[in-house]
């Protein structure tokens, strides 16, 4: 019997395999909406994300995971499963997930849009302005629902924040930053550290850069209409969430930037001195982000000579 999907037994593979067309993956679609009573539906692949993500019609997406990333497809159904009662974040319903050979799948209903991160480069710069403070909202509507025994990923926040700190050196992105810089993370560490590992803990997407918030044109213009991707949720520092929607969308920019804390906290923008510390730690700990590429971002981020200088130019007063 032939197989539905590639054969997969390792990162290697996975990323070989993904590149595939649509129709290499059509017998496992197939085999997935008759499992689920769905019927027929055209299947589109689509460009964005890690994973081969496709929709069927109008109604679903299906999610493929190789099973060696199992952990992130459990973290995944517990956050859709805890998130289903709630409006706010605006997040796909889990319709159904399962094996198949060595992949996993997940079921979503599928919301309109499409990711902030291929609309902001055509967005008016006052509809972008609007936007951000709409994400810090949003995010904060995440972070305030109710404590708790979710745990996604079981991971411990303090040891996770220690346990990076003490490796940040040996991260390939790492090895590309300049002497100056290597050498002065150890130190902001030490320094800044602890108020992040120590921090009091509420439920991170773990990975909200602007490709994984979905955005609508209507008669008023943008908005936001859906967050995805919770695979690398955990419980954690709330700044940790705010570090790659405010280097990525606007780097530098200091009203961007302001909207999107202010409209995440009140006056957050009036706290900056005492926010930078927290927010540059979480950024450079965060295992999906590139320092190195965070700073060509920002004209003149790869000169500083320390993380403070760096904190200045990523959030300006």
């Amino acid at each position: 019997m032939s197989r539905l999907l590639p054969a997969i037994a390792s990162a290697a593979d996975f990323y070989r395999e993904r590149s595939r067309g649509t129709a290499d993956w059509q017998p496992a679609l197939d085999e997935i909406t008759r499992r689920h009573g769905l019927g027929h539906c055209t299947a589109t692949r689509f460009a964005d994300g890690e994973s081969p993500v496709f929709a069927l019609g109008d109604g679903f997406v299906v999610k493929l995971v190789p099973r060696l990333g199992g952990t992130l497809v459990r973290q995944e159904i517990d956050l859709l499963t805890f998130l289903a009662p709630y409006p706010h974040p605006p997040a796909p319903r889990l319709v159904g997930h399962g094996d198949i050979e060595d992949w996993q799948y997940l079921l979503l209903t599928r919301i309109d849009g499409i990711t902030l991160q291929r609309a902001w480069p055509e967005m008016p710069p006052d509809q972008r302005l609007r936007l951000a403070v709409e994400f810090g909202r949003l995010l904060a509507a995440l972070h305030a629902l109710p404590q708790t025994n979710l745990d996604p990923g079981a991971i411990d926040w303090t040891a996770f924040c220690h346990t990076s700190f003490a490796r940040w050196t040996t991260r390939p992105s790492v090895a590309r930053l300049s002497p100056a810089l290597l050498a002065d993370g150890p130190r902001y560490f030490q320094a800044n550290g602890a108020k992040v590992a120590t921090a009091g803990r509420v439920l991170l997407h773990g990975d909200l850069a602007p490709v994984n918030l979905l955005v609508r044109c209507g008669p008023d213009g943008w908005a936001i209409s859906g967050m995805i991707d919770f695979g690398n949720a955990m419980r954690g520092d709330p700044w940790f969430d705010l570090t790659a929607a405010s280097v990525l969308l606007q780097p530098g920019d200091r009203t961007m930037v302001h909207a999107l804390l202010d409209g995440y906290a009140a006056r957050s923008s009036a706290n900056l001195a005492r926010l930078r510390p927290s927010l540059m730690v979480n950024t450079l700990i965060h295992p999906l982000g590139d320092m190195a590429a965070a700073l060509e971002l920002v004209p003149g981020s790869s000169r500083c000579q320390t993380w403070d200088e760096v904190a200045r130019r990523f959030w300006p007063d």
